[in-house]
């Protein structure tokens, strides 16, 4: 097989230790390329600058495409309105393979309210999505090119890495500390359920970058917080993540974010063999199983609702055992072995043909 060169145009944020789970999930696709097709040269194309796309990557975009094999594009919302329509007209020029898998929940109610892009978007040789709710939602409008593709996590489980429930038992949450991930509910939740057992019952630890707009939030819960029971740690480094994970009893996870799709976080706990108690929000019912690995609380309920989860959770020791198995079964689905390979199958397969032709 000749050498291929592919290039993956996404928010790489080289050089910057502050990034989200869109940065994340392109470092985490070009690093598996890279383990993949060792032989391939692999263009890292940057889109971000400060907070807005870089108008230097997409000038430089044309010629990385067009002497492509492969392109990948994991843009946000603002980068596919540029890289989306760019790659597609390319395409024509090039006759690479184009590939796009998506980075959260947002693109089906996107796309079918920009129906320009959704002309590009069919152009597109495979569009790979986190849920198979957003693979029907995309075929309800006409796609024809949809596949699953889940996120997935190269972090793997602690070495060592056990299990146990004690007193108080230890919760978390692990994400943007923001209102819409749903912190503030997590803490009013752990809060409530202190207060009925009038002693530290929960203590919740707090991982993540804090929004500068939730911060004096935040500060009000913690002054709030009678028994002391809430710790801000901010965020984690990513050699920290599973073993620091792994120390607490649950994940909470009550977000309300309105592109959330297949959260990585969610999946990281599982990998720590973490139950989750989690929002009925968007895709987490995919993930989060009632009864199987954890439990999913009505939003409209807010804390209390949550609180009711986690009591159902420790109601018994061997339900939250179980359930920590269950999850740890459940990880093994979502590795990037299984993610990648038909899109590794469909790469290879397409190279193949190219010079055979």
């Amino acid at each position: 097989m000749k050498k291929m060169t592919i290039c993956v145009i996404g928010a790489f944020k080289h050089g910057c230790v502050d990034y989200n789970g869109q940065t994340t999930k392109v470092r985490n696709y070009a690093a598996e390329i890279k383990a993949r097709f060792p032989d391939a040269k692999v263009i890292e194309l940057d889109t971000w600058r400060g907070d807005s796309t870089s108008y230097t990557s997409i000038l430089k975009a044309v010629p990385a495409c067009l002497k492509s094999d492969v392109v990948l594009i994991l843009p946000g919302k603002n980068g596919l309105k540029i890289f989306l329509p760019l790659t597609s007209v390319l395409k024509k020029l090039g006759k690479y393979l184009l590939l796009y898998p998506v980075v959260g929940g947002w693109l089906p109610e996107y796309v079918q309210s920009n129906q320009n892009l959704a002309k590009h978007l069919k152009n597109v040789d495979r569009v790979y999505v986190e849920t198979n709710r957003m693979v029907e939602k995309l075929q309800a409008q006409g796609m024809t090119n949809i596949e699953l593709a889940p996120v997935f996590t190269r972090r793997t489980a602690a070495e060592g890495q056990t299990y146990r429930v004690e007193d108080p038992i230890a919760l978390c949450t692990f994400s943007r500390v923001t209102e819409e991930k749903g912190v503030g509910t997590a803490i009013e939740a752990v809060q409530l359920q202190n207060k009925a057992a009038g002693k530290k019952k929960y203590c919740l630890n707090v991982y993540g970058q804090i929004d500068p707009a939730f911060e004096e939030t935040l500060k009000a819960y913690e002054s709030a917080d009678e028994f002391g029971a809430v710790c801000c740690h901010g965020p984690l480094e990513d050699s920290e993540v599973i073993e620091t994970l792994a120390r607490h009893s649950a994940l909470l996870f009550p977000t309300y974010y309105p592109g959330e799709g297949f959260p990585a976080t969610v999946q990281e706990a599982m990998i720590a063999g973490l139950p989750i108690v989690a929002s009925d929000w968007r895709y987490n019912g995919e993930i989060v199983t009632e009864g199987y690995n954890g439990y999913l609380f009505d939003l409209s309920g807010g804390a209390r609702a949550l609180a009711e989860k986690i009591e159902a959770l420790f109601a018994s020791e061997q339900t939250a055992v179980s359930m920590h198995q269950n999850s740890l079964e459940r990880a093994e689905h979502y590795t990037p072995k299984k993610v990648l390979a038909p899109m590794f199958e469909r790469i290879a397969a397409y190279c193949e043909r190219s010079e055979r032709a």
